[in-house]
């Protein structure tokens, strides 16, 4: 007795993205996350004893659907709904490399800016850093910045680098001394709020080809939640925010992830679960879900606001 999360990213073919399936299941063994490739751009299609939400796949943005047994496990749901599709994990890599002449255009102000901040004649005892702030985002917008960071070994440093992926390789370092807007840098420039929105502030958002999650703090702006760079450890905080029942625990500060797992393990969980399946087997419309939609597809906003430090 288990459930599937399937998000389905739909894009244009101007898009840096690609159209994507991702499943996420709980198990306390394994961390199941994997993308897939769609076929002809629709959730697939799983006969027997797995029974799914009815979701049809029309527009641009993304959509949810919930694939749930009241005899199989998470693993084999998994393993079925994934059996048709390609594997998209490096083609997906491949994709996220912006066309080349934005690519060069952004390297070569960097190089620029770094010749002209810095003498490269003096020996520096410090590993030196441009200054975002000093970068004009024309040239170098924050999701090219992201996206050099996550396969070029661009290195960001600085108060608000939470964002960018940790790299250790010799090149170019920036010092994030300036706060980024979230929608600079998050697919489309969108989100999508949860149905308890008022009570945990909590978002999700694809990042860098990812399904992500982001809580609004007043007194700090948008912070991830999920792990930049380690996609495949979200798969359980993923599957929490859209069949979870314990809203307020995405308040807690310290050893979120930790937390959620436990709570996926418990017979209180079990309990919680059983009745998820009971919807969707029934064929109930997505009332069991935290995020708000129609027909399957999330409701997107503008995430207003910088990143928090």
């Amino acid at each position: 007795m288990a459930c599937v999360v399937a998000f389905f990213l739909k894009t244009s073919a101007y898009s840096l993205s690609v159209n994507q399936i991702v499943l996420v299941a709980n198990n306390p063994y394994e961390s199941m996350y994997k993308i897939y490739d769609p076929i002809e751009s629709k959730f697939p299609t799983v006969n027997g004893d797995i029974k799914q939400t009815d979701v049809e796949v029309k527009d641009l943005g993304t959509y949810i659907s919930v694939y749930c047994s009241k005899t199989l496990k998470s693993r084999d749901i998994f393993d079925k709904v994934g059996r048709e599709m390609v594997d998209l994990k490096l083609h997906l890599q491949n994709n996220l490399f912006p066309p080349a002449d934005i690519l060069h255009q952004c390297l070569d102000t960097l190089a620029n800016l770094d010749n002209r901040l810095h003498n490269n004649y003096l020996p520096s005892l410090f590993q030196r850093s441009i200054p975002w702030s000093k970068i004009d985002s024309y040239y170098c917008p924050p999701k090219i910045v992201a996206q050099l960071a996550l396969k070029y070994g661009l290195t960001v440093v600085g108060k608000y680098k939470n964002l960018f992926p940790t790299n250790n390789e010799k090149g170019i370092t920036i010092d994030a001394d300036k706060q980024f807007h979230l929608w600079e840098l998050v697919n489309d420039g969108v989100a999508f709020r949860g149905r308890n929105w008022s009570t945990n502030s909590v978002a999700l958002a694809w990042y860098q080809g990812q399904p992500h999650l982001f809580q609004w703090r007043e007194e700090h702006g948008w912070l991830p939640l999920t792990l930049i760079g380690a996609e495949h450890q979200n798969a359980a905080m993923l599957y929490y925010y859209v069949l979870g029942d314990n809203h307020e625990i995405w308040n807690t500060h310290n050893h979120l992830s930790t937390k959620i797992k436990n709570i996926l393990k418990s017979a209180q969980w079990q309990e919680h679960e059983k009745r998820v399946i009971s919807q969707v087997v029934s064929g109930s419309r997505h009332s069991h879900l935290n995020l708000e939609t129609v027909q399957g597809r999330l409701e997107s906003i503008r995430p207003i606001g910088s990143i928090g430090a």
